[in-house]
This record gives structure tokens, C-alpha cells and sequence, in this order.
């Protein structure tokens, strides 16, 4: 979601577009994970989302994913990388906060 009027956020929109075109393209080889999902917040995110929802998909990077996957290079990840992540959450559990009281699931 871009706030302000329209032209705003056609303008937007055409800047998406020409990422590939421009230097905000970066080859994905060059990247880590954590960079990429940074990058991907702050470029598509801030557009595309509420504050509220930018903010709880900030969380969910810096306290899950970049700590599992982050450290590689974007090109190596493999959907087995995803599945051993995801295993470990399901094994470790996670901290659910129900009406301000941590529930462990």
C-alpha cells in the first residue's frame, strides 16, 4: 500500500518495475539471505503492506528466518535448507502470547 494519491503511487509502481533495469537489481548470487529479505522489506514491503503488518514481518525476519537461513547465499539456498528450518521450529516449539500470557506450543 503506498499512502498519498495516486501519481504517488503509479510512480511507485513504475520504480518496482525498473528494479531489474536499474542498479537496485542485485544478482542473486551476491547476496546473502538475510540481505536479500532486508532489501525485500524495505523495497517491496514499505509499499505494499500496512506499518503494522511491515513491522510483524520485521519480527518474523530477524527472529526466525535470518538466524536459520540468513547466513548463506541466496543462490544455494535449497528447499531442503526450508524443510530443516522449518523441522526445527516445529521440533523447538515457538512462544505464543495470548491476551499478554507467553503460551508454549
Amino acid at each position: 500500500m503506498v499512502r498519498g494519491t495516486k501519481r504517488d503511487a503509479e510512480r511507485r509502481e513504475r520504480e518496482i518495475r525498473r528494479g531489474p533495469e536499474t542498479s537496485t537489481f542485485v544478482y542473486p548470487r551476491s547476496i546473502a539471505v538475510a540481505e536479500y529479505l532486508e532489501r525485500r522489506l524495505a523495497d517491496y514491503g514499505e509499499a505494499a503492506v500496512t506499518d503494522r503488518t511491515l513491522h510483524r514481518y520485521r519480527q518474523v525476519v530477524q527472529l526466525h528466518l535470518i538466524p536459520m537461513l540468513g547466513a548463506r547465499p541466496l543462490a544455494e539456498q535449497t528447499p531442503l535448507d526450508i524443510e530443516e528450518a522449518k523441522r526445527y521450529w516445529l521440533r523447538e516449539g515457538r512462544v505464543l502470547c495470548i491476551r499478554g500470557r507467553s503460551v508454549i506450543t
